[in-house]
């Protein structure tokens, strides 16, 4: 599946870019998914058992990989490409 993202953004990825790695249990796609559910960097690293630096430098690789800059812009795409769910309660 190709993804395009908004105008004026970074060239369209597709989506198995996102896809867990199975070789790394803490695949970037782990990471945005507990990103777009509000946790903090600290947060990330102990769901994942890996350092601040560890998810810090996975952020960096997602935000490439989607063409976004921020935490906001990425739950954003998160949401859009049902990465993740909106709860009710």
């Amino acid at each position: 599946m190709l993804l395009r993202p908004a105008p004026g953004c970074a060239p369209a990825v597709r989506s198995s870019a996102l896809r867990a790695d199975r070789r790394r249990p803490a695949s970037i796609a782990n990471v945005l998914r507990l990103l777009a559910r509000g946790n903090s960097n600290k947060q990330i690293a102990g769901a994942l058992h890996i350092s601040d630096a560890t998810v810090h430098t996975h952020l960096i690789n997602v935000y490439g990989k989607i063409g976004v800059r921020t935490r906001a812009g990425a739950t954003l795409f998160a949401l859009e490409h049902d990465l993740v769910q909106i709860s009710s309660s």
